[in-house]
């Protein structure tokens, strides 16, 4: 089964289809396709500020650029961006002959370098890109997160000890993804420098949020003086990129006891 995005309202000439697009990508069948015709369809690089995305792609779809199509972002000011994005999803195919445009061209603001085309991160498995052109990104045209390998192996390595694990890319996220925790976490482990945050603030975020000092460590690939002297100073246990395992879990022992549930 193959559905055309102007079968579901979007259209050539509308200011903005991105919400036209993203029903039609969340009401699609399993293993189905969606199509994108030849002409140009203005979608978002960013839909809130919390997370910003303007399409997200699901598990097994496939989406098709036909030959003359081009999905072109409308400009924005925001220095961290996608417009189209993939989080734990799996079986997923960009194809065709079109084309994804960023948003160099017509961007509000001067400074910023996150503003993808393409970002693939956490989560996702058996992710195929064929033949399509991505251009003209603010950033980077496809962009697969250097982080996702990182953070699939310590959570990885974390449930291996027996602890349940959640991660996010931002304290946003997590604040989002903790809602239906059942009970409050034991540990936060944090990066140090976040896209748009660092982990001192994030850890103080979630601590607010749940009312309590949960114990929490930052871990930094950081060598510049005045930022290490800001981490030791947060009062946090602080790690140095590589951590090994060894290390890793004689710092959780340091600072829990029975840590339940960490947070990256």
């Amino acid at each position: 089964m193959t559905v055309l995005i102007t079968d579901r309202g979007a259209m050539t000439g509308r200011p903005d289809n991105t919400d036209f697009i993203q029903e039609a990508i969340d009401k699609l069948p399993p293993n189905e396709t969606l199509r994108v015709p030849a002409g140009v369809f203005r979608i978002k690089a960013t839909r809130c500020n919390q997370f910003r995305w303007g399409i997200r792609l699901k598990s097994n779809m496939c989406l098709q650029l036909d030959k003359g199509a081009e999905l072109w972002a409308i400009g924005t000011k925001y220095v961290d961006t996608n417009m189209i994005w993939m989080q734990e999803a799996s079986n997923v195919k960009i194809t065709g002959e079109g084309m994804v445009r960023g948003e160099r061209n017509v961007h509000q603001g001067q400074g910023g370098e996150h503003g993808h085309c393409i970002r693939i991160t956490y989560g996702c498995k058996n992710i195929a890109l064929e033949n399509f052109t991505a251009r003209d990104a603010w950033g980077d045209g496809i962009m697969i997160d250097d982080e996702v390998a990182i953070c699939e192996a310590m959570r990885s390595l974390l449930e291996s000890w027996g602890h349940a694990v959640i991660i996010a890319n931002s304290g946003a996220e997590m604040l989002e993804r903790i809602v239906d925790c059942a009970s409050r976490p034991r540990l936060i482990i944090c990066d140090y420098r976040l896209q748009e945050e660092n982990g001192i603030a994030v850890i103080k975020r979630l601590q607010s949020e749940f009312n309590d000092e949960i114990p929490a460590m930052l871990i930094t690939g950081d060598t510049a003086p005045d930022r290490l002297l800001e981490a030791r100073s947060s009062g946090f246990l602080l790690l140095h990129k590589p951590v090994s395992a060894d290390k890793l879990q004689l710092a959780i022992e340091a600072v829990t006891a029975a840590p339940e549930v960490e947070m990256l």
